[in-house]
């Protein structure tokens, strides 16, 4: 199955899991991060949890899942499912206010379907049909049957955790107890009790972690085998057959609509129908006109005008209400209606001159700041205003008119043509959404949309090559040693102490360099150097992507002229990055394939490995969790 068969949509948010790397999905599915799972509920012990209220005492006592050499008993199901709910806020809390979910209220009373602004919820979780409590049930339970299947199968391989594995789970009883101190329990037993239930054990806790350690280890020492065995020759195969996945084009679209304003839209009186013709032919005009526009710079021109037409009268009317209120230093409105023009022809006037301040301010890249002011009246602040606020929106619209780098998804009318073997630069064609409604019945009658396409790079395969880097990363947390809670520390406070600690985090990281530079200058001396300084889970990344990630450090390792054995200290906001560049490696589109042909080969072994182990399940625990 190619890229094809899978969904193409971005994700809503960027969810960064290290440092440096941005929306890089993980194969490995939620139970291989235990221990970040479980530390996660240290960073939300004091939200107000109302999931917990089954006793261990019954619950323990009860086998919920069940293979041939492992158990989970209800004790461990309900610290899995706590951990599930804990690692769900700690990921997702500066989102809350977007989700159905209210942390106050039992889980099982709660639908999951949203009504959410913006569709936040959908575009981050998905859809799913039940309450909250199916929900976060559905991600234990596909937990729970994963560490089974994964520990049968680490027992027949006889793999087992090393001493170092197990000190692991140690540190973890260790930050507990740190936390159930700092937080005001008399003992860690009445902290773990607060968070998972009465009853629950420091021994329930461990037994789960052991369990779904081994099979995290076992699934990433299997995953990193596939990995290993694959070939070139197995990628190229599958890309030939699965090349019009890894297709990609650019070019120009710019949509048109009108919508019928009508009181009943079912039964419209003939002024709205006319009154929504006439905006279909002004649609189908402007369409029109972009497709005839014989160059970029064209069409360019031609939408400036248009959204400067669109945006014009709201924005004078925004600036004029802004600037009639009292100004916050003199008392009084900047501007009264006695400073407003009346005549049509003065506005008219007005209107093409900001017009031209506008068109010059975009065709030479001029900053808002840097301009000279329209005039010296008190109505040429409103003037101001308006150039202002278009120049900003203009400029957005017009960053956004180019679509680079667009891969082939659904076989829609507008994706055949662009992908199209025959297809070359500078062809356009304008689709209308008439048309469609003419094979399909269900397309609305009270919409209209014109869309105008320019072809600026026909279909092509990626052949930027990715590239090999390694950091460091030193953040200013790790110098800010002050206690900030129960301090009361003044906004002035806070923000010395936090340069402080930027100040110490950068000179370390300019100290770390210094010290590589002095060495030899290859990988293994700087793995030597990054072991135990760096903040980040990884060291080196390979096959990286323009646009993998975040702004700075991409930006500096696709610089033009970039070679093998650069150094350089980077900022961003996770801290700063002694990075290395070790040097390129393969082609995007080689790198696209392979990680679909990997991503097969693991779900068709995934399928093989689950159907290798039978799971007995006793349902009447599920009603006594949460």
């Amino acid at each position: 199955m190619g890229k094809g068969k899978r969904s193409r949509e971005n994700n809503a948010v960027e969810n960064v899991n290290t440092a440096v790397a941005t929306e890089k999905k993980s194969s490995v599915n939620l139970w291989t991060n235990v221990m970040l799972i479980a530390l996660a509920i240290i960073l939300v012990a004091s939200i107000a949890l109302s999931v917990v209220s089954s006793s261990a005492v019954l619950l323990r006592s009860s086998d919920a899942f069940k293979t041939e050499n492992f158990e989970i008993n209800g004790a461990m199901l309900q610290y899995m499912f706590q951990s599930q709910y804990s690692n769900f806020y700690n990921q997702y809390y500066s989102y809350m206010s977007y989700f159905t979910l209210d942390t106050s209220k039992p889980l099982r009373d709660q639908k999951f379907n949203s009504t959410s602004s913006s569709g936040i919820q959908e575009a981050l979780l998905g859809e799913f049909d039940g309450t909250w409590f199916d929900y976060f049930w559905s991600k234990t339970e596909e937990q729970a049957r994963e560490a089974l299947i994964y520990c049968e199968a680490a027992k027949a391989m006889g793999l087992e955790l090393d001493d170092e594995e197990k000190a692991e789970i140690d540190g973890f009883f260790d930050s507990l107890a740190s936390t159930a101190a700092t937080l005001g329990y008399p003992t860690t037993k009445a902290y773990i009790s607060a968070m998972y239930g009465q009853g629950i054990s420091k021994k329930d806790i461990r037994n789960t972690l052991e369990l779904t350690q081994l099979a995290a280890k076992y699934y990433e020492q299997e995953a990193d085998r596939i990995l290993e065995e694959i070939k070139d020759e197995d990628v190229n195969k599958f890309f030939e057959e699965n090349k019009s996945d890894y297709y990609k084009a650019d070019y120009i679209s710019v949509k048109f609509d009108a919508t019928l304003d009508a009181k009943d839209s079912k039964n419209p009186t003939e002024d709205e129908l006319k009154a929504f013709n006439d905006d279909i032919a002004e649609a189908k005009k402007h369409a029109s006109a972009i497709v005839e526009c014989e160059t970029v710079e064209e069409i360019e021109d031609y939408m400036l005008v248009y959204w400067f037409n669109e945006y014009y009268d709201g924005y004078y009317t925004t600036s004029v209400n802004d600037l009639k209120k009292n100004d916050s230093t003199t008392g009084k409105p900047t501007i009264t209606d006695a400073d407003l023009p009346t005549e049509d022809s003065v506005k008219e006037e007005n209107k093409n001159k900001v017009l031209d301040a506008v068109k010059d301010a975009i065709e030479n890249e001029k900053k808002t700041d840097d301009l000279d002011p329209m005039g010296s009246t008190a109505f040429d602040k409103v003037l101001d205003s308006v150039r202002n606020k278009l120049i900003s929106q203009i400029n957005t619209k017009l960053n956004s008119l180019t679509s680079e780098g667009v891969e082939y998804s659904d076989s829609t009318d507008e994706t055949v043509w662009l992908f199209d073997e025959e297809r070359k630069e500078g062809d356009t064609k304008v689709f209308n959404s008439d048309d469609k409604k003419a094979e399909d019945d269900d397309e609305s009658d009270d919409s209209f949309t014109a869309t105008a396409y320019r072809m600026i790079k026909p279909r092509y395969l990626d052949e930027t090559l990715t590239v090999e880097f390694g950091h460091i990363l030193i953040s200013a947390d790790s110098f800010d040693d002050h206690d900030h809670e129960g301090h009361d520390h003044t906004e002035e406070d806070e923000e010395k102490i936090h340069e402080e600690a930027e100040k110490l985090a950068e000179a370390e990281a300019d100290r770390l360099l210094a010290e590589f530079l002095k060495g030899e200058i290859n990988k293994d001396a700087f793995e030597a150097l990054a072991k135990d300084k760096t903040e980040d889970g990884n060291v080196f990344y390979d096959d990286v992507m323009p646009g993998d990630m975040v702004t700075e450090m991409n930006d500096w390792l696709f610089a033009e002229g970039r070679k093998s054995g650069d150094t350089k200290v980077i900022k961003s906001s996770f801290g700063y990055h002694v990075t290395y560049f070790v040097g390129e490696g393969n082609k995007v589109w080689f790198v696209e394939s392979k990680n679909d042909y990997y991503e097969d080969l693991m779900e068709k072994w995934t399928e093989e490995t689950k159907k290798a182990v039978t799971i007995t399940f006793d349902e009447s625990v599920k009603g006594k969790i949460g």
